[in-house]
């Protein structure tokens, strides 16, 4: 049964809308709970950890698409170099050149029309020019600037750093069975996650 979410009734496994994902910005996202039960059925913490769903083409407009273009990409790489391999030719030029100039100096159309050679020779060349003019295209999606991301300054950024940073803590403090001693920089000061707890006295700092 599909229902509206209550913080009380929210478990592990518990799917709902309307959040988002740092890296999908102004797109729709689902999120999983993957929190663990008993903390949740007994309240122990106010933070609740999802994995964000996303829709297939949200995903391929950003971490999927790019996947794609690679993957697509080292395949046709492989194929250029069999080539190069198959005349006997070494791969290290594509370090270099542009796949279009290797096809072009070592894959000349020959000056002979007729022949089984020569039309060999120009189904190669036809081969080898269109791979390279492909491993170009997906050079160029791969060298475009990707997908937007949350800017290091928004609030976006600096709330998902802080969720992040609160959850590894309940994490630790949790789990342990003794104490907890958190080391920092003198330089730097006091986090400010911790800021409140050593308002209220519930830490100890020691120089």
């Amino acid at each position: 049964m599909i229902s509206d979410v209550r913080m009380g009734r929210m478990t592990q496994g518990t799917v709902f809308c309307g959040t988002c994902a740092e890296e999908y910005p102004g797109r729709p996202v689902c999120g999983i709970v993957i929190t663990a039960r008993c903390d949740t059925t007994h309240e122990k913490t106010p933070i609740v950890n999802y994995l964000p769903v996303v829709t297939v083409e949200g995903w391929l407009q950003s971490h999927g698409g790019l996947m794609s273009i690679g993957r697509e990409y080292a395949e046709t790489r492989n194929r250029f170099k069999n080539l190069l391999v198959k005349k006997q030719l070494s791969e290290t030029p594509l370090e270099v050149h542009s796949p279009i100039q290797i096809a072009a100096f070592n894959f000349p159309y020959p000056e002979e029309s007729a022949g089984q050679k020569a039309a060999k020779e120009r189904k190669d060349a036809d081969e080898v020019r269109a791979i390279a003019s492909r491993m170009n295209e997906l050079t160029g999606c791969l060298d475009s600037p990707p997908p937007p991301k949350v800017s290091a300054n928004s609030a976006d950024s600096e709330n998902s750093v802080s969720y992040a940073t609160h959850q590894r803590l309940y994490v630790a403090i949790t789990r342990a069975r003794y104490r907890i001693a958190l080391l920092g920089v003198k330089a730097r000061g006091m986090s400010e996650v911790l800021g409140s707890a050593e308002t209220h006295g519930l830490i100890q700092l020691e120089q």
